[in-house]
């Protein structure tokens, strides 16, 4: 088996089943009719577009409220699950793969390896 495929396949594994975000798209989509715009996104708004950076914070900041969880940053998650990965001795490879470099960020070329 080829490692793209294995990577692939550990990546499915690692995130899981996206069927309850399928299934809300869907009823996004009836629900917006004709307004529906295609991103192809995992998490877009109820008509398809990207969710605004500041929206996605507010949404986030009501989600650590309510469970009543440590107060954490959006960025913090990112090197939280780096940290988790790292601990579970996952390889770098499917770690990044999981993880993907930021797009608007420099790449550090490897894992973040400070506690959680």
């Amino acid at each position: 088996m080829p490692a793209s495929s294995s990577v692939a396949r550990d990546r499915q594994a690692a995130t899981g089943n996206y069927g309850d975000i399928d299934a809300q798209q869907d009823a996004d989509r009836v629900g917006a009719g004709d307004g529906w715009i295609e991103t192809g996104l995992v998490f877009p708004t109820q008509h398809g577009t990207p969710i605004e950076p500041r929206n996605f914070s507010r949404s986030f900041d009501r989600c650590i409220i309510a469970a009543r969880v440590p107060r954490i940053t959006v960025r913090g998650t990112r090197k939280a699950c780096a940290s988790l990965l790292a601990a579970l001795d996952v390889h770098p490879r499917i770690a990044m793969s999981i993880l993907r470099p930021q797009q608007d960020r420099h790449n550090h070329g490897g894992l973040y390896r400070g506690p959680v």
